[in-house]
C-alpha cells in the first residue's frame, strides 16, 4: 500500500507556550475556535490529551460532506518538544472511505527570532492508501 503524505505548516501570532496550551486543550478550544473544521470533539477515553486516550471527532461545514467522523487516538504526547502524535484508524466514516488508517503528528514550533511572536504549527498527516 503506497503512502500518502499531506503536511500543512502555518503561523500564529501567539507565544509557543499559548499555542501549546490550545493544543492540549483541543476537545474544548478547537470547536470554538475553528467551528468549519471542527463542530465537536468528545473524550471517549480518559482526559482526551494524554497518551491512550481516545477523542471522538465531528467534523466541521468545511470536512462534513467528505469526512463526516472519527475516532483518534493519542499515541504520545512530548511536553518538552511541543509534540502530540495521533492514529484514526477506526471504524468510522473518515479512514475507511480515505485510507487504511491516518497517522498524525502535530508539533508546535516557538519563533528563533526574539522579537517575533509568531510561532508555528506543523501537522503532518501520513495515511496508507487502500488502493
Amino acid at each position: 500500500m503506497p503512502l500518502v503524505t499531506e503536511t500543512v505548516t502555518f503561523r500564529m501570532f501567539s507565544s509557543a507556550s499559548d499555542v501549546w496550551s490550545a493544543v492540549t486543550a483541543a476537545t474544548a478550544v478547537f470547536p470554538m475556535a475553528m467551528p468549519n473544521l471542527y463542530a465537536g470533539i468528545k473524550r471517549n477515553r480518559r482526559d482526551g490529551f494524554t497518551e491512550g486516550s481516545i477523542r471522538d471527532i465531528t467534523f466541521g461545514p468545511a470536512y462534513s460532506r467528505v469526512v463526516g467522523s472519527g475516532r483518534e487516538e493519542i499515541l504520545e504526547v512530548d511536553h518538552s518538544n511541543m509534540t502530540v502524535k495521533t492514529t484514526m484508524n477506526d471504524d468510522g466514516a473518515f479512514v475507511p472511505r480515505l485510507f487504511d488508517s491516518v497517522d498524525i503528528t502535530t508539533a508546535v514550533v516557538p519563533s528563533s527570532r526574539a522579537n517575533l511572536r509568531a510561532t508555528g504549527c506543523t501537522i503532518t498527516c501520513v495515511g496508507r492508501d487502500q488502493s
